[in-house]
């Protein structure tokens, strides 16, 4: 879902004394939770409870969509330093309920036009000063690589029609040159069922007359971070291009790692208990001609465990897979203060902002 909130506050406006009110844009993935039925005041009771006596964490059922926005690390205390003036939202269940935690009108004002649209922001931790010594956060060698081509591309892009399909090859008609789109987006579709998948390219390797392509999985085109994407079936149209896939994945770690920029996994990664690899929100008040671009992402993880489990890190990968030997980790950030889940249900609020220029 997309959320539109009116800022009249924001945060990191470093080349706009005046701080005029902008429109923070957040994209929530269709896969986080949300009961429509949530009890406004309950739930702002349970938050604030959290906020004040369980380190953040909160366990509220079906609630990580709201999480991601009102959780004091979420992605609007990052972008603003007072409540919303407005909100617009194309989930009308979701518009009602931030109106009503907000309290704020409903929809895009009459003034709409007069927000600006663009905007610069530094992203703080809930209590952190500006003159704090911040996280340590980097861009890795394999991220410089992903700006690099998508900037500037690699080659040109290629079509055909393939052969055969697994889970994580792809067979084409003809060779290619070895390894030549390795971090490249493979799209295929069948023509029975007018599907449409991707993968992204791990290596490409001939095989007699025909080259064949590893990805890391299918992702279905419209939820890419749900289940994994069927399988094509016969009639392989294909589309191999350099469209630089999204770092969108975010995983935790529990190892106090140091970030550095020849990583290319999260050392100690979780995969299970609900704090997996999962695809993030973003919100973006971008620069003005001339500034930098600061966007923040932000994930909130549910504990399916029992047990004590503590987070130190985090990193943005393109790929739901973890595959420690062919992972393609783009950031790394080492976080202010650790956190803690305890609980079956618990649910914790991750955040980081990402500064261009």
């Amino acid at each position: 879902m997309q959320v539109e909130l009116g800022t009249r506050a924001p945060i990191g406006r470093h080349d706009d004394p005046l701080k005029r009110p902008v429109i923070a844009y957040t994209h929530i993935p269709d896969t986080y939770t949300f009961d429509p039925n949530v009890d406004v005041e309950d739930y702002r009771s349970k938050l604030a409870n959290a906020a004040l006596r369980n380190n953040g964490i909160l366990n509220y059922p079906n609630s990580e969509a709201i999480q991601i926005l009102t959780h004091p690390a979420g992605t609007w205390p990052a972008v603003s330093s007072t409540d919303p003036t407005f909100v617009s939202c194309d989930n009308p269940a979701m518009e009602k309920f931030l109106s009503e935690y907000y309290q704020v009108p409903a929809g895009r004002p009459a003034d709409y036009e007069s927000y600006w649209r663009k905007y610069g922001n530094r992203k703080l931790a809930p209590g952190v000063l500006p003159a704090t010594i911040s996280p340590v956060g980097l861009i890795t060698n394999v991220g410089v690589t992903y700006v690099a081509n998508m900037v500037g591309g690699n080659t040109v892009g290629l079509t055909g029609v393939g052969s055969a399909a697994t889970t994580t090859t792809f067979t084409t008609g003809s060779t290619l040159v070895t390894n030549a789109w390795v971090g490249a987006i493979l799209y295929a579709a069948d023509t029975t069922n007018h599907q449409i998948v991707y993968g992204n390219v791990i290596s490409n390797n001939n095989t007699g007359s025909a080259s064949v392509f590893t990805i890391d999985q299918w992702y279905a085109v419209a939820t890419p971070g749900g289940a994994a994407g069927t399988t094509p079936a016969a009639g392989y149209e294909w589309l191999v291009c350099w469209a630089t896939p999204p770092a969108w994945f975010m995983g935790i770690t529990t190892t106090n790692i140091s970030p550095g920029a020849t990583d290319t996994s999260l050392s100690g990664e979780a995969t299970t208990n609900g704090m997996g690899r999962k695809i993030a929100a973003y919100t973006v008040t971008s620069a003005a001609s001339g500034s930098s671009i600061t966007f923040t992402i932000s994930t909130t993880y549910t504990y399916s465990g029992s047990g004590a489990t503590t987070f130190y890190a985090l990193g943005l990968f393109p790929s739901m897979v973890k595959a420690d030997t062919t992972d393609t980790l783009v950031w790394e950030t080492s976080f202010s203060g650790s956190f803690t889940v305890t609980n079956s249900g618990d649910t914790a609020t991750v955040s980081d902002g990402i500064v261009t220029s």
